[in-house]
């Protein structure tokens, strides 16, 4: 839990940073299981599934979607992600009930 409140999950399940109310006690940094978190000159950041820069979720895919050459990285709703997949991805580190992160199994 961020003693700032700077962390919140918002209605796409993905998590954010309100670098604004950040102290940089660096907590989230050490408690996020994927090392996901990122310390900058100002606050902590972490990805956002290119919200910052105008992606549409639901709309359109991040940019490093869109970016993979060879279609290895997926984004969407859990249950969209395992039913594109006939069922064979494999949701990873349910301990924190991830919505978009899938294990590919093909």
């Amino acid at each position: 839990m961020c003693p700032a409140g700077a962390i919140s999950k918002d209605e796409h399940g993905l998590v954010r940073v309100d670098s604004n109310r950040c102290i940089g006690c660096k907590y989230c940094f050490q408690a996020c299981p994927y090392e996901v978190p990122r310390y900058n000159s100002v606050a902590m950041d972490k990805c956002d599934a290119c919200q910052k820069a105008g992606v549409k979720i639901g709309e359109e895919d991040p940019y490093c979607v869109r970016a993979c050459k060879f279609g290895a990285l997926k984004f969407g709703p859990m249950d969209e992600l395992l039913e594109a997949t006939n069922e064979s991805a494999v949701p990873i580190a349910d301990m924190n009930d991830p919505s978009c992160l899938v294990l590919g199994t093909e």
